[in-house]
């Protein structure tokens, strides 16, 4: 219930902080924030990959009867670490991004810049403190955590639309520490929570075990952000300011659905490992079509109104800054919408139970897909080229080798010539 609950107060914050940005930076400069956390994906993959394989490693712990005491402590304490040693890699990525990412789009500093990076690092890091929490069945904080998170970024944008300078820059400053402190906030009190430590003592032979044990789901997070997250560089390359904050807003807009589909995902990923671990290939099943069911909801309750209703919802967002949006756009965001509820949900049982190998087999031609079909469509039909490319990688891999992964896996679907996928 916590999470629904948070999920609401997140897309409520969201669309209030979209009208707050908007109004304190400008539609130019909204454009160059939204370029810079599209990076998120990347930047997040600094946490190599040990949110999800700390998450699996302790429920193996738990169904062997082993205590995973080390495994939690190695992980927490090495997020801790790496977050005070990437301040330099922070600055470097912060200085390519503002050269080569940001040229044309708005007065947002270098220095800006290099605070966002560092933050959504930790937000990267985080992710371990949060997985090893839904590990261990607490997980109200994790839950909560991204409210908490947005909530705060809303009240400081509040209160820094009130001190309005007429330097664009100093603005943006402003505008980057409401959404870069409440991060670094987020990051401390889980830190707390989950029991990190500073520690002088390194447990070297357990921290080189995990890294070692999660360089499947750093590849997975690698081929992931190159079919996902090429949108918005692609984007900073041929399209202009007004495009990039179009795409921006309808992402946010039909992103509601992927962000309370995920409470369902985050919260079936400990039961769906404990009774794959636990020989229950049935309960697994029964686990998947329950959440088959729930995102079909989901889209037929909130996909057809948002998407009716888009040039209504951006108008009150905007002010009237954004508006007329095609029906072909609304209708596109809401076809790759449908493949990723349907894509994610398999993904989620797949990867709770270890197979990442079996999913990084296919995802890197998909990222090569999803590339190409964005530069190409992208560069003919503009913002809706961009969706349509990335909705078609789903469609010619994901779409249909998770299911029939998955159910090879539970023991229905039957040994054949996909092998070879």
């Amino acid at each position: 219930m916590a999470g629904w609950f948070a999920r609401a107060i997140i897309i409520s914050c969201t669309f209030v902080n979209t009208r707050l940005l908007i109004n304190q930076v400008g539609v130019e400069g909204f454009a160059a924030f939204s370029i810079v956390l599209s990076l998120t994906p990347w930047l997040s993959l600094l946490n190599l990959g040990l949110p999800y394989t700390s998450q699996n490693l302790i429920a193996k712990h738990r169904a062997n009867g082993l205590k995973p005491i080390r495994i939690r402590r190695s992980a927490v304490d090495a997020a801790c670490t790496a977050l005070l040693l990437y301040l330099l890699p922070a600055l470097i990525i912060g200085m390519v991004v503002y050269k080569v990412l940001l040229h044309g789009y708005g007065p947002l500093s270098f220095f800006s810049v290099a605070i966002l990076v560092w933050s959504l690092i930790a937000l990267g890091l985080t992710a371990i403190f949060h997985q090893v929490l839904y590990a261990l069945h607490r997980s109200t904080w994790p839950a909560v955590a991204p409210a908490v998170q947005a909530g705060l970024t809303s009240c400081l944008l509040i209160v820094v639309h009130q001190v309005e300078f007429k330097d664009g820059t100093a603005n943006n400053l402003l505008a980057t520490l409401a959404i870069a402190l409440p991060i670094l906030f987020v990051f401390a009190l889980s830190a707390i929570l989950v029991g990190a430590r500073l520690r002088t003592y390194i447990d070297w032979r357990a921290l080189r075990w995990l890294l070692y044990t999660s360089r499947g789901f750093l590849l997975f997070g690698l081929s992931g952000a190159l079919a996902l997250s090429c949108d918005y560089i692609v984007m900073s390359q041929m399209l202009t300011g007004k495009d990039i904050a179009e795409y921006n807003l309808a992402s946010k807009i039909f992103s509601v659905i992927l962000t309370l589909h995920a409470v369902l995902l985050a919260t079936s990923w400990t039961p769906l490992s404990d009774r794959f671990f636990g020989r229950d290939h049935s309960g697994m099943r029964q686990v998947l079509l329950h959440l088959l069911m729930m995102g079909l909801i989901l889209v037929l309750l909130l996909g057809v109104p948002l998407a009716l209703g888009i040039n209504h919802i951006s108008q009150l967002l905007t002010g009237g800054r954004l508006e007329n949006f095609p029906i072909g756009f609304a209708a596109a965001w809401l076809i790759y919408i449908c493949l990723r509820v349907w894509s994610d949900t398999f993904a989620t049982a797949l990867l709770s139970c270890d197979q990442i190998n079996v999913i990084n087999r296919y995802v890197i031609w998909q990222a090569i897909i999803s590339l190409l079909a964005q530069l190409l469509l992208g560069s003919h039909f503009g913002a809706i080229g961009i969706v349509l490319g990335i909705s078609t990688s789903f469609l010619l891999t994901a779409a249909w080798i998770l299911p029939l992964r998955f159910y090879r896996l539970t023991g229905i679907a039957k040994k054949n010539a996909t092998d070879l996928i």
